[in-house]
């Protein structure tokens, strides 16, 4: 929210800064002031609110371009580079994350290595992944909506390889196993179900941005 040369930032955590925008943003805004709101996704915001904007979306850079940021801005060497830029999925500040935290590589190919573990089990011994996985410590719907996440990133890759499409694949280390997979799945309707499953199953946890710009 700004006004004038001094944005002011408004915290997540302020609730009185919080319960002022709303008053606002149901009100007639002062002459000459923008008020920007980003959201995840339009219903995480309140109707009243979100009636009152007009919608940008902000879609995610080219995987080029999101590596050459990391090469001038954290100083990575070419490779290291394009592997990060590949995994955020053209997502500057998701790099940028991932440059910073070793450790998220870990349990970034972790979450890959479960899926390729249960792939071949039994529907039986996928249920009793899936209750392991509501078991876990923290938030169950984050750590859900993460794991998701995360195997979407690879039927993406399933269907590119299927269809033969000149597009990057995110998980460039897993490409024997993708196209592995791919060959297996030899139905496009099969391969389309399971993403439309998963993205369902994700919710907000979308890999692009919204931008709502209330005037």
């Amino acid at each position: 929210m700004a006004h004038g040369d001094y944005p002011p930032r408004l915290s997540k955590r302020d609730r009185r800064g919080i319960e002022r925008f709303a008053q606002i943003a149901r009100r007639t805004p002062p002459a000459r002031a923008i008020i920007i709101l980003t959201a995840d996704a339009r219903e995480n915001l309140l109707e009243t609110i979100a009636s009152r904007c007009g919608i940008l979306r902000l879609r995610p850079m080219s995987v080029d371009a999101v590596a050459r940021v990391l090469q001038s801005e954290l100083d990575l060497d070419e490779d290291d580079a394009k592997m990060i830029a590949h995994l955020a999925g053209g997502r500057v500040g998701t790099a940028i994350h991932f440059a910073q935290n070793p450790d998220l590589f870990e349990q970034y190919h972790d979450t890959l290595a479960q899926l390729h573990e249960i792939l071949p089990e039994t529907k039986r011994a996928r249920l009793q992944y899936a209750e392991g996985v509501s078991k876990r410590k923290g938030s169950q719907r984050e750590n859900i909506s993460t794991l998701l996440s995360v195997w979407l990133t690879f039927w993406r890759d399933v269907m590119i390889a299927h269809s033969g499409a000149d597009l990057p694949i995110v998980n460039l280390a897993q490409r024997d196993v993708v196209k592995t997979v791919a060959s297996q799945l030899s139905l496009p309707p099969q391969i389309e179900s399971i993403l439309k499953a998963h993205e369902k199953g994700a919710g907000t946890n979308r890999r692009e941005r919204q931008f709502a710009a209330c005037a």
